[in-house]
C-alpha cells in the first residue's frame, strides 16, 4: 500500500490538479491580470451560421487542405458539437472539430477558464470579417455567448479590434462598428466587461505593422483612439494598443517614430506582439533585459501601462502549405512559456497578454488540444502535445496568473519542472518546390543529409568542403577531423558557418549535428549567432534531438554578408559535431 501511495504522489506531482480561479474576477482593473486572446472564428458548414467551413481549411478540411496545426480535444463535446472532417484518426474513425457558433462550446471554454484559474479573454473582432453581414453575425453571436459564459463563471472579457486588412481611411468603419455594438448590446455597462482605472478597455491590434505592404494606419489609429477616449457619447474608454515588437526602436520611413509616438502617448496600455520573436528559453531571458525592460521603463516614464505578450510555442506548417517548419518553435514541455512568465514578472510587468486561448491555426492554443491528433495524411500533419495531458497549458497559464498576481513563488513550481514531455519530431519537412529528391541512393549519410537540408528550403551551409561558394561558406579553426567534421573539446577550436542573405528580415536559424546520439558528444556546446542586433548565444546538448534541425532562434539579419554561426569547442562537455546550419526567412506571425 505504501508503494502505491508513493506512486500516486509522484503522479500527482507531475500532473497536479487544476487550481480554480476566484469565484468572481474583479473587473475594475487590468493590474494583476492575465488576459488571453479568443479568436472565436471557427465555423463548420452545418453549424447554422451559413458561413460554410471557416478557418479550418478545406470544405471540409481534408488531407492536403487544412489550415490548423493542432487538433482540439473533442472528448468533452456532445454529438451536436462535432463536425466531421475528411481526416481519419488512428483507429479509422472520422476526426471531428467544433464550431464557435455553438453556445455550449463557448460556454465550456469559459468554464475551463474558471476551473483552471484564468481571468478571462479579449474577444477578437476582425475588421475584415465584421464588414459583411455573415461575419458580423458570427462575431456578434460569439460575443453573446461569451457574455453569458463570463457571467455564469465569473470571468471578464474585453473587445479587441484586429485591424489586419484595413486600408488607409478605414477608421470610420471601426468607429461605426463600435457605435453599433454599444447601442445594440450595451456591453460596456456589463459588470463582466474588463476595465482599467474603472474605464472599459478597448484594444486596437495592428497599428504600426508594415510587413507585406500593409499600411501602418497611424492617422487612422489616432482618430480611433481619440474617438474611443473623448467622444461624449461613446468615449470614456481605456485604450490598449497591440503594436510591433520593435515599436520603440523602429523609425522606418513608413513608421516615423515621431508620428508613432503621438499614437502611443494617446493610449493607456502598450502591448507589443512578441509571437515568433523569442524562440528558445535562452532568448526569452535575453530579450527580457534587452527589449521588455526598456519597453516597460518607456511606458512608466510616460504614465502608461505595459502588457507583454507570451505564447506557448508556434507552428503554421499547414497554414503555410508546408513551406515553413512544423513545430517551428517547440513548447519544450511548458518551459518556453513558463520562462516568459518568470521573466515578465522579474522585470516588473503587472499584467500579461496570453496568446492565444484557441489559436490552433498557428499552434499557440492553450485550451485543450489532443495529444493524439489524426496521423499525417496527404502532406498534412499535426503537432501533438509532447505526450502531456490535454489540459496542461490551461494549468500553466493558471499558475502564471497566480504568479502575476503575486500569489505564487517561482521556486514552488512543480508543474513545468516535472512535466514528463516527449519532443515531437515532424514527419514532413518544409519543401522547396524546385527540388524533390531526398538524395540519390548510395550517397554517404552526410551527403544525403546535406541534400535533405537543401530540400527543406532556406539557405543551408554545409560542412561538406565542396559547399564553399560566394553565398555560403563553412570553415574551421583548430584541429578538426574530416570526413564527419568532429573534434574533441579545445579552447582554440571553432566551426564557422557564414551566409550572404538575399534580403533583410527575420530568419529562423537552425543547426544539424549528425544522425547518431553518441554518449561522448558534447552536452553544452556553445553556439553563437551573429545577427543585425548583436549576438545570440545558445547551449546545445548534442546527445539529444539528433537527426533533425535544432532551432537556435529567430534573429534579424541585414541583406548581404553578416549572417554567421559559430560552434565553439571550449568547455563543451564532450566531442563536437559540425554538420549544417540553415537560415529560413520567416514572415512575421500574424495574430
Amino acid at each position: 500500500m505504501s508503494l502505491l501511495l508513493g506512486l500516486s504522489a509522484a503522479a500527482n506531482a507531475q500532473n497536479p490538479a487544476p487550481v480554480p480561479g476566484p469565484a468572481i474576477v474583479p473587473n475594475t482593473t487590468m493590474t494583476g491580470k492575465v488576459m488571453s486572446g479568443y479568436q472565436g472564428w471557427f465555423n463548420a458548414a452545418s453549424d447554422g451560421a451559413n458561413r460554410g467551413w471557416r478557418h479550418w481549411g478545406g470544405n471540409p478540411p481534408h488531407p492536403g487542405e487544412v489550415t490548423v496545426d493542432m487538433w482540439p480535444d473533442m472528448s468533452e463535446t456532445d454529438p451536436d458539437e462535432r463536425f466531421e472532417t475528411g481526416f481519419k484518426n488512428k483507429d479509422g474513425s472520422t476526426a471531428v472539430v467544433y464550431s464557435a457558433y455553438k453556445e455550449k462550446t463557448v460556454m465550456r471554454h469559459f468554464k475551463w477558464m474558471r476551473d483552471y484559474g484564468l481571468d478571462g479573454v479579449f474577444l477578437q473582432r476582425f475588421a475584415g470579417e465584421v464588414s459583411n453581414d455573415s461575419g458580423r453575425n458570427q462575431f456578434n453571436t460569439v460575443l453573446k455567448y461569451a457574455r453569458a459564459g463570463a457571467k455564469q463563471y465569473g470571468r471578464v472579457y474585453g473587445m479587441m479590434y484586429d485591424l489586419s486588412g484595413v486600408r488607409d481611411g478605414g477608421a470610420d468603419a471601426i468607429i461605426a462598428d463600435w457605435k453599433s455594438l454599444v447601442d445594440n448590446t450595451h456591453l460596456t455597462q456589463d459588470d463582466r466587461y474588463v476595465r482599467h482605472n474603472n474605464k472599459p478597455v478597448v484594444t486596437l491590434w495592428g497599428l504600426g505593422f508594415i510587413e507585406g505592404g500593409r499600411p501602418a494606419l497611424l492617422d487612422d489609429g489616432l482618430k480611433i483612439v481619440n474617438f474611443l477616449k473623448n467622444d461624449p457619447v461613446y468615449g470614456g474608454n481605456a485604450v490598449m494598443l497591440g503594436v510591433p515588437y520593435t515599436w520603440r526602436t523602429t523609425d522606418a520611413p513608413e513608421v516615423p517614430f515621431a508620428k508613432m509616438e503621438q499614437l502611443l502617448v494617446a493610449a493607456d496600455i502598450i502591448s507589443p506582439w512578441s509571437v515568433g520573436r523569442p524562440t528558445t528559453p535562452q532568448q526569452v531571458i535575453q530579450n527580457a533585459d534587452r527589449v521588455l525592460k526598456p519597453d516597460l521603463d518607456w511606458c512608466k516614464a510616460r504614465g502608461k501601462d505595459y502588457m507583454p505578450v507570451v505564447f506557448p510555442g508556434f507552428s503554421w506548417y499547414n497554414l503555410r502549405k508546408g513551406t515553413t517548419p512544423s513545430n517551428q518553435i517547440p513548447r519544450l514541455g511548458g518551459k518556453f512559456l513558463w520562462t516568459q512568465y518568470l521573466e515578465a514578472k522579474r522585470i516588473g510587468a503587472t499584467m500579461v497578454y496570453q496568446a492565444m486561448f484557441d489559436e490552433v491555426d498557428e499552434g499557440t492554443a492553450i485550451f485543450k488540444v489532443t495529444n493524439d491528433p489524426p496521423p499525417p495524411q496527404g502532406g498534412s500533419q499535426f503537432v501533438p502535445l509532447e505526450g502531456l495531458p490535454s489540459d496542461f497549458y490551461l494549468k500553466v497559464v493558471g499558475q502564471g496568473t497566480r504568479l502575476v498576481r503575486g500569489e505564487f513563488k517561482p521556486e514552488d513550481d512543480t508543474l513545468v519542472k516535472n512535466a514528463p514531455w516527449t519532443p515531437f519530431v515532424p514527419e514532413f519537412k518544409p519543401t522547396n518546390a524546385n527540388t524533390t529528391a531526398n538524395g540519390a541512393a548510395g550517397q554517404s549519410p552526410k551527403i544525403r543529409a546535406a541534400n535533405m537540408g537543401e530540400r527543406r528550403g532556406g539557405i543551408v551551409v554545409s560542412s561538406e568542403r565542396d559547399e564553399k561558394g560566394t553565398t555560403k561558406q563553412f570553415s574551421v579553426q583548430g584541429d578538426w577531423n574530416y570526413p564527419g567534421v568532429w573534434t574533441e573539446p579545445g579552447a582554440d577550436k571553432r566551426a564557422i558557418w557564414q551566409a550572404t542573405l538575399p534580403e533583410a528580415g527575420q530568419y529562423l536559424v537552425q543547426i544539424w549535428y549528425g544522425e547518431d546520439a553518441n554518449t561522448d558528444h558534447a552536452t553544452k556546446a556553445l553556439v553563437r549567432v551573429q545577427h543585425a542586433d548583436g549576438e545570440g548565444q545558445v547551449r546545445v546538448n548534442m546527445r539529444e534531438q539528433t537527426g533533425r534541425w535544432f532551432t537556435l532562434g529567430t534573429y534579424r539579419f541585414n541583406q548581404g554578408a553578416g549572417a554567421k554561426v559559430t560552434l565553439e569547442a571550449a568547455d563543451a562537455g564532450g566531442n563536437l559535431v559540425a554538420d549544417m546550419v540553415r537560415f529560413t526567412k520567416v514572415p512575421q506571425a500574424a495574430q
